[in-house]
């Protein structure tokens, strides 16, 4: 009975040893702040792109919805609500290659706690 109470002491005490290490490693990484700053840029600069595909899809959505309600006598407002259409799926497709090359860099760069 004693000997396993020794060895419960002895086990808890490295335990809260090499936490304690562990904590205070983490506490002394150092970062470059060129790099976070590189870093945060390239981040909120996807995020503007993300934010702005959303408003782009949304846009696209309200064009479908747009020309299911127009009449068929009003032909030259169809045309130019399926050219619009185009144009909007063109930047969208344009987005999504600029949100991937983003998230390309970031990756390359080896930002911390990347959150895609």
């Amino acid at each position: 009975m004693s000997k396993t109470k020794i060895m419960l002491c002895i086990f808890l005490t490295k335990i809260s040893f090499s936490y304690e290490i562990g904590s205070g490693l983490r506490e002394t990484i150092i970062t470059d702040p060129s790099i976070t700053k590189k870093c945060e840029i390239l981040i909120t600069n996807r995020k503007k792109k993300v934010s702005h595909r959303q408003k782009l899809i949304a846009l696209a959505k309200r064009n479908q919805k747009l020309q299911t309600q127009t009449p068929s006598e009003k032909e030259s407002v169809r045309k130019k609500l399926i050219g619009n259409l185009q144009s909007i799926k063109r930047e969208i497709i344009l987005t999504n290659l600029k949100v991937r090359h983003v998230e390309e860099d970031i990756i390359r760069r080896g930002c911390p706690g990347i959150k895609l």
